[in-house]
């Protein structure tokens, strides 16, 4: 794949510009939109309002760091004979969302256990975002010709040159058009926050069920019978998005007091 830009002998490559590019989408409009619109409702906001841009910078690095060692990992055999820097030079290209997640949502959980902010609140606050900014990062894989389909003989099937000369899936803007649906969702079913870390679960469902369907078009080798192994994994995330939503609703009534 060719990159987006070089700087020197690093290849910058166009799905990291949009994944920083989505990252400061979600900073913007949690700083600008939603702390201003709700900062009175719950005033923790007010606070994190002015540590937001560090919390955003502590996210994005180790989301970088998680999604290569996720590829790391996928892809071993590539690097078992490789130094680790070079396993984690991201420029080199290979990243995986799923690795960035968990890295990310490790980070987080420190953060607001240091800074004694609500965990949940703070993601069901950057859920329908995330779903933003996940769109965003996907437009710089179409650009970057990774993540792409299986050949098709659909009327909107493109070529990726650097591939083939078949017409594929562009399972690229597929991702894009479903995590903005996403997005939308979760911005207008505010019913969905009924308690913390509602909003962030249904992120999680909703996510991980458009995942698993377009991996039916998305070129990925077979892992589990004719399963990839995202589709494993994102299996394993809606049946996590469930036991959060049951858990937290538990735990929620248990804390009204009786009349």
């Amino acid at each position: 794949m060719m990159p987006f830009i070089r700087i020197g002998d690093i290849a910058v490559r166009s799905y990291i510009i949009f994944l920083l590019l989505g990252a400061l989408i979600l900073a913007f409009l949690v700083l600008y939109r939603e702390i201003p619109a709700r900062k009175k409702e719950e005033p923790y906001l007010e606070r994190l309002s002015k540590h937001l841009w560090e919390l955003m910078l502590l996210t994005v690095i180790l989301a970088v760091i998680g999604a290569r060692l996720g590829f790391v990992i996928i892809h071993q055999d590539l690097y078992i004979q490789q130094p680790w820097w070079v396993a984690l030079a991201f420029w080199r290209g290979g990243l995986t969302f799923h690795g960035g997640l968990i890295m990310s949502l490790l980070g987080v959980a420190l953060y607001c256990r240091w800074r004694r902010f609500p965990f949940w609140r703070l993601l069901d606050l950057m859920a329908p975002y995330m779903a933003m900014a996940y769109a965003v990062g996907r437009i710089g894989c179409f650009f970057n010709g990774c993540c792409y389909g299986h050949p098709t003989e659909m009327p909107w099937g493109m070529v990726f040159p650097t591939v083939d000369t078949l017409a594929r899936h562009p399972t690229q803007l597929y991702a894009s058009l479903f995590s903005l649906a996403i997005f939308l969702i979760l911005q207008r079913g505010k019913q969905f926050g009924f308690f913390p870390g509602s909003v962030f679960a249904w992120f999680v469902i909703l996510h991980s069920a458009y995942r698993f369907i377009i991996e039916f078009f998305r070129v990925s080798p077979p892992f589990l019978y004719h399963l990839s192994l995202a589709q494993v994994f994102t299996a394993a995330l809606i049946a996590m998005g469930i036991l959060v939503l049951l858990w937290q609703q538990k735990k929620n009534k248990l804390k009204v007091p009786e009349t």
